[in-house]
């Protein structure tokens, strides 16, 4: 590619290997119209309307400073998981930290994904920016997912039967989680299965939860955030002494499991309660974690889902012969007897040139619905920092012409997704506005894993890090390359 992109390129390996991943980021926390919890915290940068947010990336994980700062949800997090509140506000108490340092940890949270939604549809009631329509377009919820190794195991040896209990015990027992760094090398590099770790690491440190907790977890805090004056002091009041069976909470300490409640919302009430709030089916994007997925695998887990009330709308996967063919498994739902497509099969990619190399190896095709680092599409300069290296951002011409030429030659359709925790105002701007004004590439819009509209204002580009939402997908990823001859 470009020389300014191989240049940092050379930069920021030279930065890595002295152990400086990215630079240091003040970030503090976003509001849109509340009073802020923490003093001294600023409002986040307005960036344009996302025509097309396809889904909440991370479970609207960008959305956790605008949350912190709002003295109601504030509460709702403390009232509902106070392990992940008091491990937040700590990080906060310290000079100098910031969004940048809690996104992360808030990653496939329930109550900052409640947030987000909630949010969402605030802004459509109030027509806000003259659009009403974003609930209607975000299609599914992300869910990073860890397969329970032993459940695996029984369904296999027992046939690998879609209806059977290791079935069920399997979609029961998977983690809603990211897994931290050790574990996704541990998992992907030394092929040492990680569940039984992801299922103990706190839920601040990308650990995460079961459906049911988390489905539980995500109706109480709405909840919460919508109950009148009696209800919410009836609530608040069972939360802070735990007296009433509603309240009862685990004994576990086991990280997953930690401050959940024992007697949860049922599947059948939620898919009610969700589709009276929201107007719209719950539906699941998958992003698989586990390296021992295979289709039957999957296909288990989507009638599990299914019979459950909740549509998976795609399985997305790096590893491509993991959710081979799950598009063909069909998906009714008890509830209302309706029938849904088959699951897409999202093909991940870190970088642009990730997603250029696998189509000339013949890695993509027709109907494929692939996704990758926007950011990866932005050049800069090397050596600025701040409002001189913003200034120095661009999107090459010949870049966007030749993914368009690839996506009508290849017949593939495409969502961009970044890292939340490390874009600028000026970079999710650019992106806002490439996806906006180039729909006919962008044909599944921006994961943006925010509020609509919405940015940190204070994530600042140094001399080490350009913010532009690639994080440490900058080490492994490809950039596009402009010089190879089009297929």
């Amino acid at each position: 590619m470009g020389s300014d992109r191989l240049s940092l390129k050379t930069k920021k390996s030279r930065c890595f290997c002295l152990f400086q991943l990215s630079g240091v980021m003040f970030v503090l926390l976003l509001v849109i119209c509340f009073s802020v919890a923490y003093a001294g915290l600023p409002a986040p940068s307005v960036i344009p309307h996302i025509n097309n947010q396809f889904y909440g990336h991370g479970a609207f994980f960008g959305a956790s400073g605008q949350l912190m700062s709002d003295p109601q949800w504030n509460k709702i997090l403390q009232s509902l998981m106070p392990d992940v509140h008091t491990t937040i506000t700590t990080i906060l108490s310290k000079k100098g930290n910031g969004n940048a340092d809690i996104i992360l940890k808030f990653e496939n949270n329930p109550v900052v994904s409640a947030y987000g939604m909630v949010k969402t549809q605030q802004l459509d009631a109030a027509n806000y920016g003259g659009h009403n329509d974003r609930l209607d377009k975000l299609q599914a919820f992300e869910w990073d997912c860890w397969l329970p190794t032993q459940d695996v195991k029984k369904f296999v040896s027992g046939g690998s039967v879609y209806n059977s209990a290791a079935a069920s015990d399997l979609m029961e027992t998977i983690l809603i989680a990211h897994g931290n760094l050790v574990q996704t090398v541990g998992e992907n590099k030394l092929n040492v299965r990680q569940y039984d770790s992801v299922l103990k690491t706190d839920k601040t440190d990308q650990g995460g939860l079961m459906p049911n907790s988390w489905i539980d977890l995500f109706y109480r805090a709405v909840e919460l955030s919508s109950a009148n004056a009696t209800r919410l002091d009836y609530l608040q009041k069972g939360y802070q002494t735990g007296t009433g069976a509603y309240f009862v909470r685990s004994n576990s300490t086991l990280g997953s499991q930690l401050n959940t409640f024992v007697n949860k919302i049922s599947y059948n009430d939620f898919f009610t309660f969700f589709k009276a709030k929201f107007g719209k089916q719950f539906q699941v994007l998958f992003d698989i974690k586990s390296r021992d997925a295979t289709p039957s695998i999957l296909g288990a887990l989507v009638y599990q889902m299914n019979q459950r009330n909740m549509v998976v709308y795609g399985i997305g996967s790096f590893v491509f012969t993991e959710n081979a063919g799950i598009s063909n498994v069909s998906q009714t739902i008890p509830k209302t007897g309706h029938v849904y497509p088959g699951p897409k099969q999202v093909k991940f990619f870190h970088f642009d040139g990730d997603l250029q190399q696998s189509c000339l190896q013949g890695g993509v095709g027709s109907g494929d619905l692939v996704m990758y680092n926007g950011g990866s599409m932005i050049s800069y300069s090397s050596l600025k920092w701040g409002e001189a290296e913003k200034d120095s951002y661009a999107i090459p011409q010949a870049l966007v012409d030749q993914i368009r030429y690839y996506k009508k030659k290849f017949k593939f359709d495409i969502a961009i997704y970044v890292q939340e925790n490390d874009i600028d105002d000026r970079a999710a701007q650019m992106l806002v506005n490439l996806v906006n004004n180039n729909a006919d590439i962008f044909t599944y819009g921006f994961a943006w894993g925010g509020v609509d509209g919405l940015v940190a204002s204070d994530i600042e580009p140094t001399l080490v890090d350009a913010t532009v939402g690639t994080s440490t997908q900058y080490f492994i990823g490809k950039t596009w390359d402009t010089s190879i001859p089009l297929p």
